[in-house]
């Protein structure tokens, strides 16, 4: 778990937080119109519970997201403050200040890419 935390999610970390919420909102929209599609639809709903889901799911990806971003923006805000520019510097305060969160990052950055995996499978196939 400590290699994904270094790996991957120290580099999501320093992404701006602006960045995850606007995945957040063009996920947010997609879940809308495919949910708002389907309560138009006169199908029966256990014909189409795969899309629900999927609906579900996407939308879940999008709160994941906001909650990410709102998690994020203090980390950036503490770096503009300071004027910190050094890539390793920015690392080495990143890894400090979430020393004692490394499961929940690895959960929230797990659970993201899931879901948004699976929402993009279900509205590829269905």
């Amino acid at each position: 778990m400590k290699s994904i935390y270094e790996k991957i999610c120290i580099p999501l970390i320093k992404v701006n937080s602006n960045v995850y919420v606007f995945f957040s909102g063009i996920l947010m929209s997609l879940s809308i119109n495919i949910f708002t599609t389907l309560c138009f639809d006169e199908i029966n709903f256990y014909n189409q519970w795969l899309k629900y889901f999927m609906a579900f799911s996407i939308l879940i990806s999008s709160a994941l997201c906001m909650i990410i971003s709102l998690r994020v923006v203090n980390i950036q805000n503490y770096f503009l403050t300071k004027q910190i520019i050094d890539d390793d510097e920015k690392t080495d305060i990143i890894k400090d200040l979430t020393k004692n969160k490394v499961g929940v990052w690895v959960s929230h950055y797990s659970f993201l890419s899931i879901c948004l995996f699976l929402g993009i499978v279900l509205l590829m196939v269905l």
